[in-house]
């Protein structure tokens, strides 16, 4: 069987460049320069967290670490990271009051055929409503809600993360990995690499099958990292760089929203 590698985004992604002054600055712009991208990667590291926080709360149906065992080891991993117990605390608390309210996903149009999809878990829509909609009009987008904006742009799909042991430079055998999705009853997998460089397996499922590939695949043994239903683009529209850069900054404001769990985009950065 050939093998089947590619990158597939399944979440709007964007890339803060610090763009080096030029020769003859002081050392304290220097200095500002190494800690704006500190500050950058530390604030990637809780949004990661958060997401995969509010992941497995949803999953097991409880934000105490003593009755969720993932959540328990995320929480390690979180320390481990330096992540502030406050947004740690934040998370818990957010997600143990509203365990039992369902997600609600806001579409938002954009020009040149953009969309976003904002998952959310609010008690007061009205005002998370137009919370969002003061965030995308910014950008050029108009907030809807219930339309079939989702439907024809995007495809709902489970999404497993695993890591896999660092092979360096090597490309690791996905004869084996392709196999194995088949085996576990996934749709497809494919080699990926985080922010860090550190490799790790994606396997796609039908949603309603998510979890039973996950426990497929830790019954093997394999570090499960993450479980999810998310959205994938179906045909992404390409923007300017000036779009982008706006965009890029409305996702960071939606990204903090507390209400706000994840956002899509079917943007790309034209080449």
């Amino acid at each position: 069987m050939p093998s089947k590698v590619k990158i597939r985004a399944n979440q709007c992604s964007y890339m803060v460049q610090l763009v080096r002054g030029m020769a003859g600055h002081s050392k304290w712009q220097n200095i500002k320069n190494i800690k704006a991208a500190e500050d950058a990667k530390k604030a990637r590291t809780i949004q990661d967290f958060t997401r995969r926080a509010r992941a497995i709360i949803r999953e097991k149906g409880s934000a105490d670490p003593k009755n969720n065992p993932l959540l328990a080891r995320l929480l390690v991993e979180a320390k481990s990271k330096c992540i502030p117990n406050a947004n740690i605390e934040r998370v818990l608390s957010q997600m143990g009051k509203m365990k039992d309210v369902p997600p609600t996903v806001f579409e938002a149009k954009g020009p040149g055929g953009s969309i976003m999809l904002i998952e959310a878990m609010t008690v007061n829509q009205s005002q998370t409503r137009q919370e969002l909609q003061s965030y995308v009009k910014k950008c050029g987008f108009s907030l809807y809600e219930n339309s079939f904006l989702a439907r024809m742009t995007f495809e709902q799909k489970g999404l497993v993360m695993v890591d896999i042991p660092d092979q360096g430079e090597t490309t690791p055998n996905m004869e084996e990995y392709i196999e194995l999705a088949i085996e576990v009853g996934a749709e497809e997998v494919t080699l990926e690499a985080d922010e860090e460089g550190k490799k790790f397996l994606q396997f796609l499922s039908a949603p309603e099958h998510v979890y039973s590939v996950k426990k497929e695949l830790e019954a093997k043994n394999l570090p499960v990292r993450s479980a999810e239903v998310t959205f994938l683009s179906l045909n992404d529209v390409s923007l300017g760089s000036k779009d982008i850069e706006l965009i890029a900054k409305v996702l960071d404001k939606l990204d903090d929203h507390p209400d706000v769990l994840k956002v899509y985009t079917n943007v790309v950065e034209a080449s």
